[in-house]
């Protein structure tokens, strides 16, 4: 019985976990303008899964075309050099892009309200603050930040009417925010401006496998624990496959 239950689960592992290979991979597409200090979003993406694929954008145009494709299902873009309303046709796709069901991770220190809206968060006008912690995320404790040479690198949130509050300043206002059902993240701190790069890359994994699963990535540990990440992404990623497929046959 016990080989049989074995067995079972190894081909549960190996149907599920090469859902990226069989069916499709979980599609990211990122545009950051810049960076100054160590970019912890590159770090993140080495964290998760083999299921989710990266794609940089070079510019917002690329992202805005891209996106436009529709072969994505995470956007994430984070507006740390310009302002956001410099790249107002590629946020104005990520918003369609969201309202579509797609997931996004946005970032934008120029604070710009209109733009950060449909997103389920605006600014509070408070900057620079220094650590924030997210128990939701998995990190209860505080996270420091630095500033690697902005004049802006973080911004407090306010949350939007449904969203909800993930991570928070230690002057009480929000740091990180999820809207649209968990599938849009806020985040207001910029991606290089963690003190330590590697804690960075695990709260952005986190945070990516939150907009798209709407629960946090499982700590770095056991082989177990890496599977079962395998099994949920294999699974959600097959519900998400199998939703669109639907929605394709009642449209024809």
């Amino acid at each position: 019985m016990k080989f049989k239950l074995r067995a079972i689960f190894l081909t549960l592992l190996i149907t599920l976990g090469s859902y990226g290979t069989s069916m499709g991979q979980i599609q990211i597409l990122t545009f950051v303008d810049s960076t100054v200090g160590t970019n912890s979003l590159s770090g993140a993406f080495t964290l998760l899964s083999p299921a989710y694929q990266n794609t940089n954008a070079s510019s917002a145009s690329e992202f805005e075309t891209l996106l436009n494709t529709g072969n994505f299902d995470i956007g994430i873009l984070f507006a740390q050099n310009f302002g956001a309303n410099d790249y107002l046709s590629a946020v104005t796709a990520l918003h369609g892009f969201v309202g579509s069901g797609g997931s996004a991770l946005y970032v934008d220190w120029s604070r710009n309200d209109s733009l950060a809206g449909p997103f389920g968060a605006t600014f509070t006008g408070n900057i620079n603050q220094n650590q924030f912690s997210a128990p939701a995320l998995g990190f209860p404790n505080p996270v420091n930040l630095t500033n690697p040479g902005w004049g802006t690198y973080s911004t407090g949130l306010v949350p939007s009417a449904g969203s909800t509050t993930l991570a928070t300043f230690a002057n009480g206002e929000a740091a990180i925010v999820a809207g649209n059902d968990g599938r849009s993240l806020v985040l207001g701190m910029l991606s290089d401006t963690f003190s330590d790069p590697n804690e960075g890359a695990q709260l952005l994994a986190s945070a990516i496998e939150y907009s798209f699963n709407f629960t946090p990535i499982p700590e770095p540990g056991t082989i177990a624990a890496g599977s079962m990440f395998v099994l949920l992404a294999g699974f959600t990623a097959w519900r998400r496959f199998r939703s669109r497929r639907n929605v394709s046959v009642v449209e024809a």
